[in-house]
């Protein structure tokens, strides 16, 4: 059942209200202070325009307030003006990736000592 989905899965107009949203999008709503039937911020709502526009699927990383969100905006397979949205937090994952790379720059710099 979508509502006991543990990843948030929420639903867009052409337009841009929110239509749904699971019970894991809470902090996907907050984090974009937002409520189910109001509009989504303009930078989303551009995104929701090109996949309706070209039918195609939408992935970004959206951060705010040290938190990094990765959104998939998808064209519903069953009504031509509704867009679905998956997402999910990657800030730890983004976070042991820098730390990688950082571990990495320092070997280098150790092995051309």
């Amino acid at each position: 059942m979508i509502e006991e989905h543990p990843f948030p899965m929420l639903r867009f107009s052409s337009t841009g209200k929110i239509l749904y949203a699971n019970r894991a999008s809470l902090p996907v709503l907050l984090f974009i202070d937002r409520e189910i039937g109001e509009e989504v911020p303009a930078d989303w709502q551009k995104r929701i325009v090109e996949v309706l526009s070209y039918n195609v699927a939408n992935r970004c990383e959206i951060e705010q307030s040290g938190m990094i969100i990765e959104v998939t905006f998808v064209p519903s397979p069953v009504d031509a003006t509704v867009v679905q949205v998956y997402a999910r937090d990657v800030t730890l994952e983004r976070a042991l990736e820098k730390e990688k790379e950082k571990a990495s720059r320092l070997a280098t710099v150790h092995n051309m000592i």
